[in-house]
């Protein structure tokens, strides 16, 4: 059975040791326990108790005093000395408290990643999730994106990834657009069950797809996400996703494109409402000689990061090329069941007419595509992927 204590005064090291003894008597005479062998790894409790140390300070013999009167209750009491590394749980739970710092009365837990991160209250942590996924800056992200932003931001909790998670499931308004699988009746039936809106964004233009830049799409999502809220004025809209694009940090490169920029994070409005560190201990006299040197060092950051993000690019390559599947010089056909890629009605009434015949192949412009020419040596009007191909048969 373990037992949890929190003291409300300030105590020494030697003080907190007697506490938790005497908090472990008290359980045992509760208990009414007939014989208790207590292990401690503090020398000067355990030689206090068994007589070979001489109690001098007042605290002390008044502590030595109350744990002679709770043991005399117990009929085999032994309390015994061991090594700080053998005892694993108060080794680990110092270990954990070293991790923690008190500064003007605020707790704060020393990062890996980072600066100081101020520990939260409940209400506080909710507070920090909705500015940070719904306020100003805010991009609607997934859990563990909302959880990694709030410790960019300076904040820590026990329940972090925990809470991130259980708000996202939690939406107040599911938004799509009009495509036939959304509107199914199922779907519709499952929005009602959960008590949520289900609302439908103004069609998008499905040629663009694919075709846009990443930071364009990221954009255009962030946006469709506000457009029920915004209708008509979006535009005034789109700077707040500017900035919630700009405040994000990027996978490939591990930081913010603000911070890409001016060499710095930028202080968001979370911040002024529950202060981090930073804001707390904001130093105005040598704040513009810091941002001065962060931007002479800008340089070698972007370096680092441009590494970084052409070992991203060489791994998505290579999951990409193990994925695709080279086309072989075997006759083959469009096989439209496997999904339809194809957008225009032009390309879909020839890939229909070709799915009788037997086309060949020949490499395309990148691994895993190729062109398709008929038995006459026409050849089709884009090039196709390997995964929507398959083998002619007569």
């Amino acid at each position: 059975m373990e037992y949890a204590i929190r003291m409300d005064f300030q105590a020494t090291n030697n003080e907190a040791e007697y506490e938790a003894l005497l908090a472990g008597l008290r359980v045992a005479t509760e208990l009414e326990a007939q014989s208790l062998e207590v292990f401690s790894d503090s020398q000067l409790v355990v030689n206090q108790v068994q007589g070979d140390y001489l109690a001098k300070d007042s605290r002390m013999i008044a502590y030595l005093g109350e744990v002679k009167t709770l043991s005399a209750k117990i009929k085999e009491f032994k309390i015994n000395q061991i090594p700080r590394e053998d005892n694993k749980k108060a080794d680990a739970l110092a270990n954990l408290a070293s991790t923690f710092e008190f500064i003007s009365d605020r707790l704060y837990k020393r990062s890996f990643s980072g600066p100081l991160l101020r520990c939260l209250r409940p209400e506080e942590a909710e507070y920090v999730l909705r500015e940070i996924h719904e306020g100003i800056c805010g991009n609607h992200s997934g859990a563990r994106s909302l959880a990694k932003k709030t410790i960019r931001q300076g904040y820590f909790w026990p329940t972090m990834e925990r809470d991130a998670a259980t708000y996202i499931r939690s939406p107040k308004v599911i938004i799509s657009d009009n495509a036939r699988a959304i509107r199914q009746r199922q779907v519709l039936d499952c929005s009602v069950r959960i008590s949520q809106s289900h609302h439908f964004s103004s069609p998008g233009h499905p040629q663009a797809n694919g075709q846009v830049e990443v930071t364009n799409r990221t954009i255009l999502r962030n946006l469709k996400a506000r457009l029920e809220r915004s209708k008509s004025e979006w535009a005034e809209d789109l700077p707040s996703i500017l900035w919630a694009y700009h405040t994000t940090s990027r996978i490939p490169t591990g930081e913010t494109p603000y911070s890409m920029v001016f060499g710095t994070e930028s202080v968001r409005p979370v911040e002024i409402g529950v202060p981090s560190f930073r804001t707390l201990n904001f130093n105005g006299k040598g704040n513009e000689g810091e941002l001065r040197l962060n931007l002479d060092l800008l340089d070698e950051k972007r370096e680092r990061a441009e590494l970084r993000q052409a070992a991203y690019k060489k791994s998505d390559r290579q999951i990409l090329q193990r994925k695709s599947k080279a086309p072989l010089i075997p006759p083959w056909r469009p096989d439209l069941a496997k999904g339809n890629p194809i957008h225009k009605r032009s390309e879909r009434r020839e890939a229909r007419s070709n799915m009788g015949r037997p086309l060949q192949s020949y490499q395309g412009f990148r691994p895993g595509t190729c062109w398709l020419e008929d038995l006459n040596g026409k050849s089709t009007s884009h090039p196709w992927n390997a995964e929507h191909l398959k083998k002619y048969y007569q």
